[in-house]
């Protein structure tokens, strides 16, 4: 299976690859157990947003994506979700629900229990985990997809090459065609749908862009830098070689006098950024960022930066999002996809390609023309929140759900 190696790369050996995140673990069965997992279970994302709301009839969506699992980009889609279907309560679909929950269901709410069922952002397309998720067999709730990706094939043919076997495909065309919504990410996975027969497929954008807002911050001195590394996939070349390159750009920058510290997205990174940092200060101080598990402070932290350098997709994501340049060293196709709707790809740099000399030259020039990016990378921010809210209302009408109905908005910080 495909392994982490230290470098926060991947290594390949043998055995069932681990990347079906989905795929729930069958827990031995004794007497009680559902009831024991009812009231000690994990309640991310499977409560309503305020107490009083359990006492009242509202509007839920079930949420199909990889949350839970102390990923700080998965959590920002899931606050973008929520954010775009304010007013309506947003619960992770699957099975196992806390007691206060199920006590809600059966005696106050009317009606299904879940009024759709979203396949979330995320690389989701096509593992088969969340389509069995999406489409569960007796399920006919309406289910919709709102911001999904699909996995490179080119890129995942090398990795698993079953993920695209004609069974596979054929299920997931299906279960596309009574969608009554299908929202991707991008421009790549919106022809990969067409190239199935799917129709009517809208491009909207990574959801985590609608957690952000515009800004027009002037460059300070020194120049503030936010690092990431990381991945939980396999990666093009050598992840210690592109962390090398990094460190040496580190040293650099510091020279030049900025201000850097490294930003992790998932535990994994921590662990790299350690690593990292006693190879980049010498023993002088320099900044790790340890609450990346607290989404709203994160965000805030995102914010503080004039450039991030990141490998993790959602660092360069939650950059864009409030009009931080960023340059991505992209471990993957959707990292390139990425930066090329954001009109950035001439700051999309392969993870193979990595070097210190080019990523000095990318600083520099975004120092020189930091201004006109950022108003260039608000605009395009702007223009994906614009069609992410226009396509929120559309799926509300498809549902029968009205803005004003269900609890109070949520926070963006995940429950």
């Amino acid at each position: 299976m495909t392994r982490l190696n230290a470098s926060g790369g991947a290594s390949e050996s043998r055995g069932r690859p681990d990347h079906n995140r989905g795929i729930e673990v069958k827990q031995a069965d004794y007497p009680g157990r559902k009831l024991v997992n009812a009231v000690v279970r994990s309640r991310s994302a499977k409560t309503l947003p305020r107490l009083r709301d359990y006492f009242r009839d509202g509007k839920a969506i079930g949420y199909v994506g990889w949350i839970g699992k102390h990923n700080l980009g998965d959590e920002a889609i899931l606050a973008g979700f929520r954010a775009l279907f304010s007013g309506i309560s947003v619960l992770s679909f699957e099975d196992g629900y806390p007691l206060e929950l199920l006590a809600y269901w059966k005696l106050v709410k009317s009606g299904p229990r879940l009024d759709g069922i979203a396949l979330g952002g995320g690389t989701l397309i096509p593992r088969m985990a969340y389509l069995r998720k999406l489409t569960p067999g007796s399920q006919r709730t309406p289910a919709f997809v709102f911001g999904t990706g699909v996995l490179g094939r080119e890129f995942w043919d090398k990795h698993e090459p079953t993920l695209f076997s004609q069974e596979s495909l054929e299920a997931w065309k299906a279960a596309l065609t009574h969608c009554v919504y299908v929202g991707v990410r991008d421009e790549e996975s919106r022809e990969f749908l067409a190239s199935l027969g799917a129709n009517e497929v809208e491009v909207i954008g990574d959801l985590a862009l609608s957690i952000g807002r515009p800004r027009n911050r002037p460059l300070r001195e020194p120049l503030r830098v936010g690092l990431n590394l990381g991945a939980n996939d396999p990666t093009w070349g050598n992840p210690a070689a592109a962390e090398a390159e990094l460190v040496e750009l580190a040293r650099r920058l510091r020279k030049k006098g900025a201000w850097i510290e490294y930003i992790p997205m998932h535990p994994l990174d921590e662990l790299i950024g350690r690593r990292m940092i006693a190879r980049i200060s010498e023993g002088k101080s320099l900044g790790l960022w340890h609450n990346y598990r607290r989404l709203k402070d994160s965000l805030n932290r995102m914010q503080s930066y004039d450039l991030v350098v990141g490998q993790r997709l959602h660092s360069s994501i939650l950059a864009c999002a409030f009009g931080v340049p960023t340059i991505n060293l992209s471990y993957n196709p959707k990292g390139v996809s990425f930066m090329k709707a954001m009109g950035l790809e001439d700051y999309s740099v392969r993870l193979d390609a990595v070097n210190a000399d080019h990523l000095e030259v990318l600083v520099d020039d975004i120092v020189e023309r930091h201004d006109q990016l950022v108003s260039h990378i608000n605009t395009r921010a702007d223009d994906y929140r614009a069609k992410q809210q226009m396509a929120a209302s559309e799926v509300r009408r498809r549902l029968g759900i009205h803005p004003e109905r269900g609890p109070a908005p949520s926070s963006a910080e995940p429950r």
